[in-house]
């Protein structure tokens, strides 16, 4: 079909690509037609300072932020800072084993990563192409290396256009934008504006804002002076209940259902501001929940994936486990719902991605799944236990400054 599309092009300079039909995206897992991709131009290669960069940093076990973070820290239980001190030595095990028994080139310099970042952000786009599927691209802005401002406060940098998953997801014809609570990505959707509104009116498709709000002082737990007025919040979770707050990765689409985690990168203000637009698009928002009473930080698109409409993977680490309630309703409804390998590779030292990221495969169609080619175990237990076709890409280069694939892409039209 590519090809076709090409010679098309080629006989007539004004030949345009063919409108799809308003039907979208209602799932994670259905044929792929059409996806952005991010870039990694001018993404910071270091993880910069502000109140929710130092949340992820402190969770991942690499950081003890001075003494506005001394409350949540002497506030942590004894379990909270076992994973975290287990995190960080899980990251240096994965680094060693990646060059020591995989092969792999552990750089130290950022410039470097930053360039195999962009190589591999390169070839994933040529196999998604290759597949059939179109790919948007945001547009590039130099300006992301300046400080990011506003009337209220001052990021020193912009986090640049690597996951439009986090800012950005369709449910049938409405494609919808939410608001991540880090200030570096306050201004992130307007590269993709131009890419999306021609989505959009080549497919008939609505766009719809969630009200974004400030980012004050007040949204970030222990960031809050005693004279200020008390602000909702649950002790594990990233966010007060300041403003609405969703960051779309940690949702989880399945036709008129869809789950989304309260916790970590979204609040619970996001999630009811969601439940009234769904409500409208005959789509019931149930509240993922986990075994251990809380949920972890990381999104839960590397937690819980799909492969197509009756199988479910899980991450069965300790944080990551859903409860027994969601098993339950999976299995009333006959899905299968199975454990899935571990994480096996981690390329940088600055990688803090979730235990669970070999789980942030791309769905291009039932038990069609693009991922990292050195995840061994879950490539082999995908193809043994699930008949599924992998097709794996070297993209491990470009987790610290993304994620993995799933994190890169907006899947705007599935069959």
């Amino acid at each position: 079909r590519l090809k076709e599309l090409l010679r098309k092009a080629r006989r007539d300079s004004s030949y345009k690509l063919p409108a799809f039909s308003a039907m979208s995206c209602s799932t994670d897992y259905d044929t792929l037609r059409e996806v952005v991709v991010g870039r990694a131009e001018y993404k910071p290669v270091h993880l910069h300072d502000e109140p929710a960069t130092r949340k992820k940093l402190t969770v991942a076990g690499v950081a003890q932020i001075a003494e506005e973070d001394d409350r949540q820290q002497q506030a942590k239980s004894e379990v909270e800072k076992r994973r975290e001190a287990e995190k960080a030595a899980r990251r240096k095990d994965m680094i060693r084993k990646a060059a020591e028994e995989y092969g792999y080139t552990i750089y130290s310099d950022g410039k470097a990563r930053h360039q195999k970042c962009c190589e591999a952000v390169d070839r994933f786009v040529d196999v998604l192409k290759g597949e059939g599927i179109n790919v948007l691209r945001p547009e590039v802005v130099p300006g992301w290396e300046e400080p990011a401002v506003t009337p209220w406060w001052q990021s020193s940098y912009h986090y640049g256009t690597p996951c439009p998953r986090d800012l950005f997801i369709k449910f049938g014809d409405m494609l919808m934008e939410t608001y991540s609570g880090w200030r570096c990505r306050y201004f992130e959707g307007e590269s993709y504006y131009q890419c999306l509104e021609d989505h959009c009116e080549r497919t008939d498709s609505r766009f719809v804002k969630m009200p974004r709000g400030v980012l004050s002082e007040r949204l970030y737990p222990g960031y809050t002076t005693v004279e200020d007025t008390p602000v909702t919040h649950h002790p594990n979770h990233a966010f007060t209940e300041h403003c609405a707050i969703i960051e779309a990765a940690d949702i989880r689409r399945f036709g008129t259902d869809a789950f989304m985690q309260v916790g970590g990168y979204s609040n619970k203000k996001g999630f009811d501001w969601l439940n009234r637009m769904l409500k409208r698009e005959k789509v019931k928002l149930w509240e993922m929940t986990f075994d251990q009473g809380y949920t972890s930080y990381y999104h839960l698109d590397a937690k819980f994936s799909a492969i197509d409409d009756s199988t479910i993977l899980y991450s069965g680490e300790e944080e990551h486990k859903p409860s027994k309630e969601i098993f339950e309703w999976f299995k009333e409804r006959d899905w299968n719902l199975l454990e899935a390998p571990r994480r096996m590779l981690c390329v940088s030292p600055e990688d803090f991605c979730s235990s669970g990221l070999n789980l942030n495969f791309l769905a291009i169609g039932h038990r069609r799944i693009i991922l990292e080619r050195g995840e061994k175990d879950t490539i082999k237990f995908l193809r043994d236990e699930c008949a599924c076709d992998c097709i794996e890409v070297d993209f491990s280069s470009a987790f610290e400054f993304g994620g993995a694939f799933n994190c890169w892409t907006l899947d705007l039209v599935r069959e």
